[in-house]
């Protein structure tokens, strides 16, 4: 009866150590895609108002090519109607590629042990340098890979 307490204890603390190393992993997860958001959005910012002020910019210079003080400012509109026009046109095209990126961020390829007949120690070694737990080993959460 004692072994079954250690083994109900020991699977007990297992499944606590998962859940705590879960919880850093997606507190981890959170913080970096935090930091890209901010990150992107001040670039995103900045990159705006530089294609503002350069689209101004050009404008300007079409007005002084065509001596007038308004022409430059309706090529620049046509332009964009013509750009916008072509985003339009390739709807489907770029949809179609902005989910394949978007499903290939989420879901990450794992790979098969490369024999059919893997040894359990080859298994291990390969779960471990994928930085996942050895499902014969006891995960803490300072047992993590230093890749994290």
């Amino acid at each position: 009866m004692n072994s079954m307490n250690k083994l109900i204890e020991t699977v007990s603390k297992y499944i606590e150590a998962r859940i705590e190393l879960i919880k850093v992993d997606v507190q981890q997860g959170i913080a970096k895609t935090l930091v890209s958001a901010i990150e992107y959005g001040i670039i995103g910012i900045v990159g705006f108002f530089a294609f503002v002020f350069i689209c101004v910019g050009l404008a300007n210079v079409f007005n002084e090519l065509t001596d007038s003080r308004f022409w430059g400012y309706f090529i620049m509109a046509g332009l964009f109607l013509a750009v916008l026009a072509a985003v339009v046109a390739s709807k489907k095209a770029i949809q179609v590629k902005m989910e394949k990126v978007a499903s290939n961020m989420f879901h990450k390829e794992v790979p098969a042990p490369q024999q059919a007949e893997a040894t359990a120690q080859e298994v291990i070694d390969q779960n471990e340098s994928l930085g996942q737990p050895s499902a014969f080993g006891q995960v803490t959460p300072l047992s993590r890979p230093s890749s994290y």
